[in-house]
């Protein structure tokens, strides 16, 4: 007889045995959309610079800690990328053997190249279904990430989504700060799709707000994802309640901000009025 531990890890081989599960991030590819920051200003030089440090410092250290190594990263970057990048990332492939990169002329490129690299990766595997994750290269996962979304995964008849409706925005430009947000359509969800389905079309078929007519199925309520809202952002901005930073410090692995008092008084004072309004209810 087997213990129950031993048993635990039997019933997670198998269930890992049919996933092949791909995490999607793009860099610098170019699109009229995104050549300039939220004040209109044109990006400077220096952009690539800036943003790979931020990806250095919150997205890759989280996605190597994850808990469950059973997965791929692919990175995709302009082929304008400088020669001294393209040998950074060189190393990362090198360094870490589930990292594949990838260069495109342009973010209409990748959108039209996307599920076919997909759908040839996942048809010469042996896998039974496919999940396609996002995150943006300034933005950091917890440490259960990806082992949470495969722990959810079930056969279904029809492809569907999934998502962690509770993430965190980490300003770090000004005064530092962490909001909770509750966001079912955020920019981390993952598409499940099967080897039966006739076409893959992988998470980025559409924007992550705008899927339709698809199931949402919800992994959990723990704070799962985090957005960095920094400088350069065009589209993310400072949402949801201050809270505390003790839940970010135990399950995101980067190099955490240092919070003032002031904004520890602020967020205990936020929770306090949250907690009174849920009383008078």
């Amino acid at each position: 007889l087997y213990s129950s531990a031993a048993s635990d890890v039997y019933k997670r081989q198998q269930m890992n045995k049919p996933i092949k599960h791909i995490l999607i991030t793009r860099f610098n590819l170019p699109h009229e959309q995104w050549n300039k920051n939220r004040e209109g200003k044109k990006l400077r030089e220096n952009w690539l610079t800036k943003r790979y440090e931020l990806f250095k410092t919150y997205c890759l250290p989280s996605v190597i800690a994850q808990t469950n190594k059973n997965f791929e990263w692919w990175l995709f970057f302009g082929e304008q990328t400088p020669e001294y990048y393209k040998g950074e990332n060189k190393k990362l492939a090198v360094n870490f053997s589930n990292i594949k990169i990838f260069y495109e002329q342009s973010l209409n490129t990748f959108w039209s190249n996307i599920p076919q690299k997909v759908e040839n990766s996942f048809l010469k595997s042996e896998f039974n279904i496919l999940i396609t994750s996002r995150l943006d290269n300034d933005d950091a996962i917890s440490v259960n990430f990806i082992d949470d979304i495969q722990k959810k995964t079930e056969i279904k008849s029809h492809p569907y989504l999934l998502t962690f409706p509770i993430g965190y925005a980490l300003r770090i430009n000004k005064q530092v700060s962490l909001r909770k947000i509750n966001y079912k359509k955020n920019a981390f969800i993952s598409l499940v799709e099967f080897r039966d389905n006739q076409k893959k079309i992988t998470v980025y078929n559409k924007a992550h707000d705008e899927w339709k007519y698809f199931d949402y199925n919800i992994i959990n309520n723990n704070p799962t994802w985090l957005q960095v809202i920094h400088s350069d952002n065009l589209l993310n901005f400072d949402r949801g309640v201050l809270t505390l930073p003790f839940y970010l410090f135990k399950n995101f692995v980067f190099k955490k901000p240092n919070f003032s008092a002031r904004f520890y008084i602020k967020a205990l004072l936020s929770r306090f009025k949250v907690y009174r309004k849920i009383k008078k209810k």
